[in-house]
């Protein structure tokens, strides 16, 4: 063997094997500086304005018992989560310029990432069904469910979304994604027509 092919002996396997699997993808760079700007530019603000919603409503007695205001106050709770846990990575590869972190990262992205579109979606279902319900139900029949009920439905989903994540991370790898630069898990086709159709 060549010498300049031979491992360096000083170095530990665990940290050869981490070599090994990590990946350098490089980042499409239109312009870096402005790239990283917009994304923390959107970080902040998302941040901001979801947790100024959200006190606004905390702060406020009628509003915490409102349905429409307690699944208004979890939709920007999932967004906010959204702000701090999913956007800070595709800021820091992008200020990086490459992917190059190991795969367990990568499956506990996925893993984030899906649990919060999940509950997000579920939200604003929730949310898009109560308006409904407001417009359509007789006067003294809305809301359906009580604040109490509400809160138990919504606890309930956040337990479902996390459940739904973890198998999936579990059940299918999980990719790097160029274009959103994030991991997701390599579902098969089948599952986003059954979503979709």
């Amino acid at each position: 063997m060549n010498s300049s092919e031979a491992p360096p002996d000083d170095v530990p396997p665990a940290a050869a094997a981490a070599n090994a699997t990590a990946r350098s993808i490089p980042v499409y760079l239109l312009n870096q500086p402005v790239q990283c700007a917009v994304i923390a530019l959107i970080i902040v603000l998302a941040a901001g304005v979801n947790a100024l919603v959200i006190h606004n409503i905390c702060s406020n007695e009628l509003k915490l018992r409102s349905v429409n205001f307690l699944i208004m106050r979890n939709l920007c709770v999932v967004d906010l989560l959204g702000a701090l846990l999913i956007l800070p990575v595709p800021l820091a590869v992008t200020a990086k310029g490459a992917w190059d972190l190991d795969e367990a990262f990568c499956t506990g992205n996925s893993i984030v990432n899906v649990a919060i579109w999940f509950q997000h979606i579920a939200m604003f279902a929730c949310l898009k069904v109560d308006r409904a319900l407001a417009s359509c139900l007789p006067i003294g029949r809305y809301p359906l469910l009580s604040v109490e009920a509400v809160n138990v439905a919504i606890v309930g989903s956040w337990i479902l979304a996390v459940g739904v994540a973890g198998t999936v991370g579990m059940v299918y790898t999980s990719e790097y994604e160029p274009a959103v630069v994030l991991c997701i898990p390599d579902l098969p086709v089948g599952f986003f027509i059954a979503i979709f159709r």
